[in-house]
């Protein structure tokens, strides 16, 4: 019995973190863990969503989704009131830095 590979959507306009993130997650995939699909913007986690949505059943799904709360368009809690609501029941993994736990609690 196999199991089927979780797809993560990673939500960030850090290159270089998303970059590495998405590095990690690929490791993961070889032995059997991931698909990842990398976005910087909020625009595109919810076309990436819909895009999902869209094609129910055909494989492009997302399962969870990795958001970074640093992003330049929808800075704080409002990208991930934004993605909450397009996301269903989704789980959102939220992201910050150190310095942003506060953020990050009340994401929560």
């Amino acid at each position: 019995m196999s199991l089927a590979v979780l797809s993560i959507l990673v939500v960030d306009a850090n290159r270089e973190h998303s970059a590495a993130m998405c590095r990690l997650l690929l490791q993961e995939r070889r032995a059997g863990g991931y698909a990842v699909h990398c976005v910087a913007s909020l625009a595109e986690a919810l076309a990436a969503l819909d895009l999902a949505r869209d094609a129910a059943g055909s494989g492009d799904r997302i399962d969870a989704i990795l958001l970074s709360l640093a992003l330049p368009e929808a800075p704080g809690l409002a990208a991930f009131a934004a993605l909450r609501a397009r996301a269903g029941g989704l789980p959102i993994v939220v992201l910050s830095d150190p310095g942003d736990e506060p953020l990050a609690i009340r994401a929560v």
